[in-house]
């Protein structure tokens, strides 16, 4: 069985906020930093939801080519 443990920074975290622009993903609504390749399964295994204008969208799935996949995104 494997394990994902969580981190420091993860305790009280319910879910992970990222937001969409020109169909990159960032860390912010001000889309200052786009979301490194190497984060993205530590933040669908751990919680994230897409915000666009106001709409959450729940994470689908995660692979290494497609990155992170939102519903109805």
């Amino acid at each position: 069985m494997d394990k994902i443990f969580q981190r420091a920074e993860d305790k009280n975290v319910a879910v992970r906020v990222v937001y969409q622009n020109d169909s990159k993903l960032y860390y912010d609504a001000a889309f200052t930093k786009e979301i490194e390749a190497k984060d993205m399964k530590n933040l669908f295994v751990k919680g994230v939801v897409l915000s666009v204008s106001g709409t959450l969208y729940a994470a689908k799935s995660y692979s290494e080519a497609d990155g992170i996949v939102f519903a109805n995104a």
